[in-house]
């Protein structure tokens, strides 16, 4: 089993010295730093690069910072981890309450 399977699979997996994963690393590197630089009124080729750094999520999702998502994530949730995994689903109180520091 590669170490990407093992990852897929939720299991344990060494990511620092698989090729594979160092690729996609690079990769995935490289996807972030021209979503950087593209200008924010470019929204069409942003979104197109999202697409491809975080694959397929559904509509009103959170990914927490540092998370991996290597599947799907379904629409109105809440997402954390390395594999990235659902923890709940955003609730109405969620989308009322203002999350900006007091």
């Amino acid at each position: 089993m590669t170490e990407k399977e093992k990852m897929l699979s939720q299991k344990m997996y060494d990511a620092n010295y698989d090729s594979e994963l160092e690729a996609e690393r690079l990769e995935c590197k490289t996807l972030c730093q021209e979503f950087n630089s593209t200008p924010v009124k470019e929204l069409d080729k942003r979104k197109k690069l999202l697409k491809k750094i975080i694959g397929k999520t559904g509509e009103n999702v959170v990914i927490g910072g540092g998370s991996v998502v290597v599947k799907d994530i379904p629409s109105n949730s809440v997402a954390v981890g390395n594999p990235c995994k659902v923890v709940r689903e955003i609730t109405d109180e969620d989308k009322n309450k203002s999350w900006d520091k007091e």
